[in-house]
């Protein structure tokens, strides 16, 4: 436990090699925004109340958002994906604060300007193999207790 943050360091049912070539066969890479994915993200939004909401493919390279609401960038290094954290958890990944964890504070993404300071993250799935392959999150400039 880290804060108020609850790491689930469980086995994950996927390799990295698994979860990279589930993303490649969506073949959703660099599509045009579709309706359905960004109504994912308003939803998001909405439920936590937050400005910022993303619909994350994180690839070996990149972030890639699927859908974005309020950070105006189409992708991230994948240095810079906050997400991809949430991809090695089996539950919700919850961060009051991103400028206390030691894994973000340093993060362009929430230092310059601070975009980001409070993140739910969920990596959303089907089937085995494909579960680690996105996630959905919201993300405020304000700090939250959880």
């Amino acid at each position: 436990m880290l804060g108020n943050l609850v790491l689930n360091k469980l086995a994950l049912p996927w390799t990295e090699a698994e979860r990279l070539d589930a993303l490649e066969s969506y073949g959703i890479l660099d599509t045009p925004p579709e309706p359905a994915f960004d109504d994912v993200a308003k939803l998001a939004a909405l439920t936590c109340d937050a400005p910022i909401a993303l619909v994350s493919l994180v690839g070996k390279e990149r972030q890639w958002f699927k859908s974005e609401l309020g950070i105006g960038m189409h992708e991230t290094p994948r240095s810079m994906a906050i997400c991809a954290t949430a991809l090695q958890e089996k539950e919700m990944l919850v961060i009051p604060d991103l400028m206390r964890d030691p894994r973000f504070r340093d993060n362009g993404l929430v230092t310059e300007p601070r975009t980001c300071a409070f993140t739910p993250s969920r990596s959303c799935a089907r089937r085995k193999a494909c579960r680690s392959a996105r996630s959905a999150c919201s993300i405020t400039r304000r700090v939250r207790t959880a």
